[in-house]
């Protein structure tokens, strides 16, 4: 999940370089295992499962 958000976050021009474009509010990206995403919290995990 974390992976797909990533690319897409990198597709849609978010994230360049690793870098975090300006316009993102602060706390809605994070670093989870080392990949940049969005902080899903107990949602993500009710999609998941």
């Amino acid at each position: 999940m974390h992976s797909t958000i990533s690319g897409l976050l990198t597709l849609t021009g978010v994230i360049n370089d690793s870098q975090i474009v300006q316009t993102v509010l602060d706390g809605t990206l994070t670093y989870v295992c080392g990949i940049l995403s969005l902080e899903m919290g107990v949602f993500g995990g009710i999609i998941v499962g």
